[in-house]
């Protein structure tokens, strides 16, 4: 979970961590990037499914469709 994460909290010269650096700290950094990707999926989604049923290619009765309607949207 924390190794892309981590890398902000060490040396580069001796690869060790910042004496500064705690394991909340990569936490809130990991909670961050989560949740702005899940914002820039969300409407990434709302805008590809507005230009699709825009266009008329596609239809919203497919069931490949109803995993995306039960997304929990925040």
């Amino acid at each position: 979970m924390v190794n892309g994460y981590k890398e902000m909290y060490k040396d580069p010269l001796t690869n060790q961590f910042r004496e500064d650096a705690s394991f909340e700290d990569i936490y809130e950094l990991y909670r961050l990037d989560h949740e702005l990707r899940s914002i820039f999926i969300k409407y990434i989604l709302i805008v590809i499914f507005y230009f699709l049923l825009k266009k008329g290619n596609w239809s919203m009765t497919g069931a490949w469709f109803y995993p995306f309607i039960q997304m929990k949207m925040r």
